[in-house]
């Protein structure tokens, strides 16, 4: 049986620049430190967490790409069909360090086992196996 792999494409890095140019350029002369857009300049840094999403036969699968972190540093949660994949790291410049989240969640279907998803970590790369329910298997029917 051969599986589907399906790679997120994100949006082309060209125009998201260009929206942060424009957004910045907007609002260059309003000080940075005014209530609401202390919001957005005061923030730890965000990012998504790259994943690959496959299944088979008996299993959903996460993989999530974690380049750099270690076990430790790496939370994944499940409540109401939501799996949360999130961390936090020190990135340094210089001697400015700045704190980096990184996050990602995905709804998954309700024909799941919620009692024995299980992960593994191995050289960066997080692979979360979440077994389907029996009703959601395949089922062969034998035709008459």
């Amino acid at each position: 049986m051969k599986m589907k792999l399906i790679r997120c494409q994100y949006p082309n890095n060209r125009y998201i620049g260009e929206f942060e140019n424009w957004f910045d350029q907007m609002l260059s002369d309003v000080p940075r430190k005014s209530g609401l857009l202390d919001l957005f300049w005061d923030r730890p840094l965000e990012r998504r967490i790259a994943v690959d999403l496959f299944d088979d036969e008996k299993n959903y699968y996460v993989k999530a790409e974690l380049p750099g972190l270690e076990k430790k540093e790496v939370n994944v949660e499940l409540e109401n069909q939501v799996l949360t994949i999130s961390a936090e790291r020190l990135q340094k410049q210089g001697e400015k360090e700045q704190k980096i989240s990184l996050s990602r969640s995905i709804d998954l279907p309700e024909d799941i086992n919620v009692d024995k998803v299980k992960a593994a970590m191995d050289n960066g790369v997080l692979t979360i196996s979440i077994p389907k329910t029996e009703a959601a298997k395949p089922k062969t029917i034998t035709v008459n």
